[in-house]
């Protein structure tokens, strides 16, 4: 279970170019500019290895899912095309792989980088780096936000800890499907 939000979090802004107009979109009409993982400076950020390890009715269920709604199938095609996309021994790591992606028409991972936004924030207000480098080099802004107002319509509230790690990051399909089934709120979406 993903740990607490902390109560308040920091976002450091420029106010340079069309940065001071999403600024003032932020503290006047209550609007977060989100990126696009793609459009981040690091051409490795927000890549991860999507792991299919889970049980075989798990696998079944996430492609049935994705097939349904990707690709219109009607649910006993959805579930043969599962079944020989999960079975075991027929394919090959690679195989699996290459078929995932054929079958489903994108890669998750490509999926999750050109239609999630993603906001960055920090537990510091003072870090002389983060001003440097987020808030043009000091002439910038530092926005607080406070995570315990409203916290079942606020989605800062949910706001999760980012590891950096020196290798990619595993995420288990599974898991994901599963945590999006759960979320009453809306806060996690897939295209």
């Amino acid at each position: 279970m993903p740990e607490t939000a902390p109560a308040k979090l920091y976002w450091y802004r420029s106010l340079a170019d069309d940065r001071k107009e999403w600024a003032q979109e932020t503290i006047v009409d209550s609007k977060i500019y989100l990126a696009a993982p793609q459009a981040y400076n690091d051409p490795f950020e927000f890549r991860f290895r999507l792991s299919f390890d889970a049980p075989r009715k798990q696998k079944i269920e996430y492609f049935k899912s994705k097939l349904i709604r990707n690709k219109g199938l009607d649910e006993s095609e959805a579930e043969r095309e599962a079944q020989r996309a999960v079975d075991p021994g027929l394919l090959t790591d690679r195989e699996f792989e290459a078929h995932k992606e054929k079958t489903l028409g994108i890669t998750f991972v490509e999926h999750f980088r050109t239609s999630t936004g993603v906001l960055s924030l920090t537990e510091t207000d003072s870090h002389p780096l983060m001003w440097a480098h987020y808030a043009d080099a000091h002439r910038g802004i530092c926005l607080e936000f406070d995570t315990t107002v409203e916290p079942g319509r606020n989605p800062l509230a949910a706001a999760l800890r980012a590891a950096v790690a020196g290798q990619r990051p595993e995420v288990v399909a599974a898991f994901l499907a599963e945590q999006i089934k759960a979320d009453p709120g809306g806060r996690l979406r897939t295209g």
